[in-house]
This record gives structure tokens, C-alpha cells and sequence, in this order.
């Protein structure tokens, strides 16, 4: 597992999901490419994959309106100059969501 370098406490709805991008924005910045996984197949990456890319930055959500550690974890990677942004999960509530 790789230790996040910050940690943002996040809810649903959508000042809360504005807000949690401001606060990411200076963090991570753009990226262009982007993947989200499911936990499974982070996990695959992050032992199999990750020693090939430069760990840039890595931020957890922890998500607290879901029961227990419930997280995403962002990292913002980089292999022959360019960048890439993986998560961690996508939770099924955020399909929910209403925007």
C-alpha cells in the first residue's frame, strides 16, 4: 500500500464534490489521462505496475459519508514525460449523485 501524502476528508452532494476539487486542484493539478480502477485491479497496478512511473503525488479521499475507511486514493504519476492520474475506486454512490 502506498502512504498518502495528504489526506482530504469528502462527502457527496454537489458543494461538498466542489469543494473537494478546489481543494485538490493546487494538489494534483491537470492531467490530461486519466483511469479509474476498481480496488482489484489498483491493487494489481500498484504491485505489479507502479515501479515502472515516478510517484508524483498521492492523495487520499477519505469518504465520509460511506461506513468504515472508506477512501479513494489519487495518484498522480509521470514515465517518459508524461502524466497520468489513477483512482483508486469508483463508489457506487457517485453514481447517484444528481449532476
Amino acid at each position: 500500500m502506498i502512504a498518502p501524502q495528504v489526506v482530504i476528508e469528502a462527502r457527496h452532494g454537489q458543494e461538498a464534490i466542489l469543494a473537494t476539487a478546489e481543494q485538490l486542484k493546487p494538489l494534483i493539478g491537470g492531467v490530461k489521462n486519466a483511469i479509474i480502477c476498481e480496488p482489484e485491479i489498483f491493487d494489481v497496478f500498484v504491485q505489479e505496475e507502479l515501479k515502472y512511473y515516478k510517484i508524483e503525488k498521492v492523495v487520499r479521499l477519505k469518504m465520509l459519508d460511506y461506513p468504515g475507511d472508506t477512501h479513494v486514493d489519487i495518484l498522480r504519476l509521470s514515465r517518459m514525460k508524461k502524466e497520468i492520474l489513477i483512482l483508486s475506486n469508483l463508489l457506487s454512490h457517485q453514481k447517484r449523485t444528481p449532476f
